[in-house]
């Protein structure tokens, strides 16, 4: 048995444990539409279902064979490089979070994902604006739709 399935196990046995414990947290009559067990209950599922697919991924690697060697890019080849892609991550963040009341959470979001990939170099085609909007959207439906967590709409008002 591998590290990472070693790993994957402790993670699912304490994700099991860590939801079972979160689903005992009563609810508040003050309480807000997510609820006090609310985000540690969604903490829970999503850290067994990366438990999950931990484990399935080695499973896979092992059925597939050896792993080819990745080259280490020059980006994390000297601590001052580093700390310069670092900062550059920052300053997205940052022109994101003074974005986001205006253009709103979906466009915004949508424009932070496909600027990350520009960053790190991916090429932009159809397939990664597919990628910037689609992830865009399922964001705002773990967030908005599904946890009741309102988020700005900016330009979008009158439509969403």
């Amino acid at each position: 048995m591998t590290r990472d399935i070693a790993l994957g196990v402790i993670a699912l046995v304490f994700s099991v444990f860590y939801v079972t414990e979160a689903s005992k947290i009563s609810r508040s009559a003050l309480g807000d539409a997510v609820g006090a067990g609310g985000v540690p209950m969604t903490l829970g599922w999503i850290m067994g279902g990366a438990a999950i697919l931990l484990i399935a991924h080695q499973l896979w690697m092992r059925r597939a064979g050896p792993l080819i060697e990745a080259k280490v890019t020059e980006a994390f080849e000297t601590p001052g490089r580093t700390a310069l892609v670092a900062g550059g991550v920052v300053l997205i963040a940052a022109l994101y979070i003074a974005a986001v009341r205006w253009l709103g959470y979906l466009p915004s979001t949508a424009l932070l994902l496909a600027a990350m990939f520009l960053y790190q170099r991916v090429p932009l085609t159809w397939r990664t604006a597919v990628v910037a909007i689609a992830g865009s959207f399922a964001l705002w439906l773990l967030f908005d739709a599904f946890l009741g967590i309102n988020l700005p709409n900016g330009l979008l008002s009158g439509l969403i």
